[in-house]
């Protein structure tokens, strides 16, 4: 990039892909942790949060760098009704 010149840097996500990987991630921990919520262990519950956050994050980011590497648009989108 020359100095000077005023190139904006593309995102790789598109506006508010953020939100609904975040999004899908707190629906899937929710349907993990349930049980354990249910049982009163706070413990059990802040590590299915963290456990679900690094496998299904990566996962997904995964799927999304590779299609994107090799040149295809990607973007994640959750399903409204697969969140349930």
């Amino acid at each position: 990039m020359k100095s000077g010149t005023s190139e904006k840097r593309r995102s790789a996500f598109a506006p508010g892909e953020i939100g609904q990987i975040v999004l899908a991630w707190v629906a899937l921990s929710i349907a993990i942790s349930y049980s354990y919520a249910a049982g009163g262990d706070l413990a059990a519950v802040v590590a299915a949060f963290i456990a679900s956050a690094t496998g299904f994050i990566f996962h997904e980011m995964g799927h999304k760098f590779i299609a994107m590497r090799l040149g295809y648009v990607a973007h994640f989108q959750y399903g409204g009704w697969a969140l349930l």
